[in-house]
């Protein structure tokens, strides 16, 4: 923990000083960094026995977890957009 947090640290004082001279797309990197996380992520999920064995019930429960996020989102986006029009 202290060592990520150490690297974010790191990262805000390299952005302070160079923020002038550093001409890249942080976006891009940022991009990267995710697609190489993701593909960490799923190449550990591929190369544990438990859970590929157990994948199809994994697969229910994470889809009504996901179909219930939505509904949910969707559902307060509609609510908290009626409240916000009903000021003006």
């Amino acid at each position: 923990m202290l060592i990520a947090l150490g690297i974010m640290i790191l990262g805000v004082i390299i952005g302070r000083l160079f923020r002038k001279k550093i001409k890249f797309s942080v976006s891009l990197v940022i991009l990267i960094s995710c697609c190489a996380l993701l593909f960490a992520m799923v190449l550990k999920v591929g190369l544990d026995d438990h859970i590929m064995g157990n994948l199809s019930s994994l697969g229910v429960v994470s889809l009504l977890l996901a179909l219930a996020a939505m509904a949910g989102s969707i559902i307060l986006a509609v609510v908290f957009s009626k409240w916000m029009s009903k000021g003006k």
